[in-house]
């Protein structure tokens, strides 16, 4: 990666990384090097990360796993550093980003406010019940009234449940144990998207029980970046900051 980044490896889940194409964008960030720094910067449309690896901060706030960090667009946020062991982080979009504007010299191009910034620690992530059909839901956040909600699930073995309908869109994230679909374990790390007005999900667990993220984005609006239907008119180029130095 330019600017002093260093090696980062991406892995796409849905879309492509830092290109511009229709429907949501997922991918896993392994920010490898010690030290390296991405630069407080802002995209064009709403987003979630989620810290599952490694350590550093996020502005000041420590990261380690799982933090669960949203902002809304065009919301600056960063820098992102890493320490010792690098850090890996989920990107999750209803619509993929069509740039990252460095911050404070691309001030003049935000538009709408005041903008959210949430960070949460998440610190039972891997604590997964022994006891079949439990299932705990708890509110980490919200719901705000455009929708905006982050929520945890911690469900036993062998255990059908049914996670929550969609606001504007709906990432669900395996943070510990497994989902089973259809005989196939799905893993920490997994991500399950849904649309929105798609139904609430009917869910399984495999052997080991599951701990999942239920990250809720907002309602389309009036608000700037917020609905990814006026968004694809877009170029099709991501926008980099010019290499520094």
């Amino acid at each position: 990666m330019p600017h002093g980044i260093g090696r980062v490896m991406f892995n796409d889940f849905l879309g492509q990384g830092h290109q511009v194409l229709p429907g949501p964008q997922a991918y896993l960030v392994n920010q490898l090097d010690a030290r390296s720094e991405i630069y407080p910067h802002f995209h064009d449309v709403d987003q979630f990360q989620i810290f599952v690896g490694g350590s550093g901060r996020i502005g000041t706030h420590p990261l380690a796993p799982i933090v669960a960090h949203y902002v809304d667009a065009y919301a600056p946020y960063g820098p992102i550093v890493a320490e010792d062991r690098g850090v890996s982080y989920l990107a999750l979009r209803l619509a993929a980003a069509s740039g990252g504007w460095r911050m404070p010299e691309n001030r003049h191009l935000i538009v709408g406010g005041p903008h959210r910034r949430i960070t949460l620690e998440f610190d039972s992530f891997n604590r997964v019940p022994e006891s079949a059909n439990f299932v705990e839901r708890k509110t980490m956040w919200g719901p705000a009234e455009d929708g905006l909600e982050i929520a945890s699930f911690h469900v036993g073995p062998h255990t059908e449940f049914v996670g929550d309908p969609p606001a504007g869109g709906q990432y669900i994230v395996v943070t510990g144990g497994a989902l089973d679909c259809d005989g196939t374990p799905l893993p920490a790390n997994s991500l399950i998207f849904l649309a929105r007005g798609e139904a609430a999900p009917t869910l399984r667990t495999s052997t080991g029980g599951a701990t999942l993220l239920s990250l809720q984005f907002p309602l389309p609006s009036q608000r700037p970046g917020s609905d990814p239907s006026q968004l694809a008119n877009r170029e099709g180029k991501y926008t980099m900051p010019p290499t520094l130095g």
